[in-house]
C-alpha cells in the first residue's frame, strides 16, 4: 500500500530522508475512516446525529474537510510504517515536507526527514591496559574508625580554669562581624559553640581562637572565599569576639557501656575491631570496584567514535536546566549567584559545560549499548527481579504491586529499567574483561556482605526472642511483696 525510498542526508550524518508514496486505495480507506468519525460530530437538519449520508455530508461541508482529516492520520501512520520498513530507530519526531496530495489517480506523496540513533564505531574495549587496585585495610584504619565512633559519643564539659583553646576543644563565643567598618547582622551571633578544627567555621576564625582563654576579647581577621555569597565573596571581615567558656571533649572509655551505646552485636572491643575490619573491607573494596568500572567504561568510550545527535544533547540539557532552576527556587538561590559560586563568569559559560556534560553522558550510553549489542549482553530474570526489588524498596511498595502498575500504566518504564540493567551488566563485563581479579574480588565481597547480613538477622532474631521470653518458673514460684504480706497476716 506504500512505497518507500530512503537516502542519507548529506549535511547531517544521523538523518535519513524517506520518500513515501501512498496508493490511492489507501487514501480512499482513510477518507472512509474520516467520514465515519466526523459524521458523529456534526449536526445536519433532517438527519439524526451520526446518520447523515456521505453525499449529503460532502455537499454541506465539502470533500476537502474529509481529505484534510484523513491526511492527518494517513501521513502519521504511513510515516511510522515507512520507518519500520526501513528498520530505522528514530530519536525525534519526523519532519514532513513536499506533500503532494493531488497525485495521479488519487495517490499522495511526501518526504519525511528522520533523525536516527547514530552508528557507533567501537574501538578497543576488552584489553584496556589498566589494573584493579584493591586497598589494604590496616589496623590504623580500624583504630581511626573506633576513634570516630568515640568522637560521636563524646561529651563536652567545662575545662579547668585558665585552659587555653586548642584543636579538638570547644569555645562558647559571641561575635560581631564588620565589613569595611560596617557591622553586619548576618555575621553576628550570641553564645555560639565553635569546635576548633572541625571546619564548621572558616579556617581563619577557628585558628584565631587557638590559645584564647575564657573571658578573653579578641579581634580576628577572616578572609572569605571567592565563592561566598556577595558581597562577602573574597572579602576580608574583622570579627570582634568574646570568649565566654572553654570546654573540652571527653571521649567515652572502651568498655561495656561504650559497646551498648554503639548498638552493635559484639561482646568485646576485640570483636568490635574484627567487625569493623570486615565492614571497612566491604565498603572500601566496593568503592574500588566502582571506581574501576567507571575507569574502564571511560576508556572504552574514549576509544569509540560516534556523532552524538544535537537534538538529544539539547533535550538532556533543557531537562537538567529545568530541574536545576526548580531546585534553586526551593532554596531561594538565584541562577546568577549559583554560577558565580561555581566559578563561572557568565551563564553562557555554565550552559556550555552543562551541554558538554550531556554530550558525554549520551555518548557513554550509546557506546555501552553498542558493546551490549556486539556481545549479545542481556539481563537475566534474577537481575531484573533484583532491580525491581531494589526500586520497590526505595519507593516503599511491594515489588508485585510496582510490576503490575508499570504493566498497566507505564510500560515504557519497565523497558527503560531493562536497558539500564543491561548497561550496568555491560559495565561489569568490561571490568571483568580488563582484569581477571575483578570477578574474584567482587565474589569475595558479595560473600562477606551475605555473612554480615546473616549475622545482623541472627542478632535481630536473638533480641526479639529475648524480649518475648516468658518469666522463668523459678521466678514465678517466688511470691511478690504483696502476696508475702497477705501470707504473714494470715498466719
Amino acid at each position: 500500500m506504500i512505497e518507500v525510498r530512503m537516502e542519507c542526508v548529506e549535511e547531517e550524518e544521523n538523518k535519513r530522508r524517506l520518500h513515501v508514496e501512498v496508493a490511492a486505495e489507501r487514501v480512499d480507506e482513510y477518507m472512509d475512516r474520516a467520514f465515519h468519525k466526523m459524521k458523529h460530530e456534526v449536526v445536519v437538519p433532517g438527519f439524526r446525529k451520526g446518520k447523515v449520508p456521505r453525499s449529503i455530508f460532502e455537499q454541506r461541508f465539502g470533500s476537502e474537510v474529509l481529505r484534510q482529516e484523513a491526511l492527518e492520520d494517513l501521513i502519521a501512520e504511513s510515516c511510522d510504517e515507512a520507518i519500520e520498513e526501513m528498520n530505522l530507530d528514530p530519536i525525534d519526531t519526523p519532519q514532513i515536507s513536499d506533500l503532494d496530495d493531488e497525485g495521479e489517480g488519487g495517490k499522495i506523496t511526501f518526504t519525511a526527514e528522520v533523525e536516527v540513533v547514530p552508528e557507533v564505531e567501537l574501538g578497543e574495549y576488552k584489553e584496556l591496559g589498566v589494573q584493579l587496585e584493591i586497598p589494604e585495610i590496616t589496623d590504623e584504619d580500624v583504630e581511626e574508625t573506633v576513634r570516630n565512633m568515640r568522637e560521636n559519643l563524646a561529651t563536652v564539659e567545662e575545662a579547668e580554669e585558665g585552659a587555653e583553646l586548642a584543636p579538638g576543644m570547644v569555645a562558647v563565643v559571641s561575635f560581631e562581624g564588620y565589613l569595611e567598618g560596617e557591622k553586619r547582622d548576618d555575621l553576628t551571633a550570641e553564645e555560639e559553640m565553635v569546635e576548633i578544627g572541625s571546619g564548621e567555621f572558616l579556617p581563619d576564625f577557628e585558628e584565631g581562637l587557638i590559645g584564647a582563654c575564657a573571658g578573653d576579647e579578641l579581634e580576628i581577621d577572616v578572609q572569605f572565599p571567592e565563592d561566598a555569597q556577595p558581597p562577602l565573596d573574597g572579602a576580608e571581615v574583622k570579627f570582634s569576639v568574646q570568649v565566654h567558656e572553654v570546654r573540652k571533649k571527653v571521649l567515652p572509655d572502651l568498655d561495656e557501656d561504650f559497646l551498648r551505646e554503639i548498638s552493635l552485636d559484639v561482646d568485646s572491643i576485640e570483636e568490635l575491631r574484627e567487625l569493623l575490619q570486615v565492614r571497612l573491607t566491604v565498603d572500601r573494596h566496593n568503592e574500588a570496584l566502582e571506581l574501576f568500572e567507571k575507569r574502564v567504561v571511560s576508556l572504552a568510550v574514549e576509544n569509540a567514535s560516534v556523532n552524538v545527535p544535537g537534538v538529544l544533547v539539547q533535550r538532556i540539557f533543557e531537562g537538567q536546566m529545568e530541574r536545576m532552576r526548580e531546585n534553586l527556587d526551593m532554596y531561594d538561590i538565584s541562577m546568577e549567584d549559583f554560577i558565580r559560586q561555581r566559578g563561572y563568569s557568565s551563564i553562557g559559560e555554565f550552559e556550555d559545560d552543562v551541554r558538554e556534560s550531556a554530550r558525554k553522558s549520551i555518548k557513554r550510553v550509546l557506546v555501552l549499548e553498542a558493546i551490549a549489542d556486539a556481545e549479545d549482553v542481556q539481563p537475566s530474570e534474577d537481575e531484573m527481579r533484583d532491580e525491581m526489588r531494589s526500586r520497590a524498596e526505595v519507593m516503599g511498595v511491594d515489588p508485585e504491586v510496582l510490576t503490575q502498575y508499570w504493566e498497566k500504566s507505564a510500560p515504557d518504564t519497565e523497558e527503560d529499567m531493562q536497558d539500564q540493567v543491561r548497561r550496568e551488566k555491560t559495565s561489569r563485563l568490561l571490568a571483568s574483561w580488563t582484569d581477571d581479579e575483578y570477578d574474584d574480588v567482587k565474589q569475595r565481597i558479595e560473600q562477606l556482605e551475605e555473612e554480615l547480613e546473616e549475622k545482623m538477622q541472627q542478632s535481630t532474631a536473638e533480641v526479639t526472642q529475648e524480649e518475648s521470653m516468658p518469666v522463668s518458673d523459678e521466678q514465678d514460684d517466688e511470691p511478690d511483696e504483696e502476696e508475702s504480706v497477705k501470707d504473714d497476716n494470715a498466719g
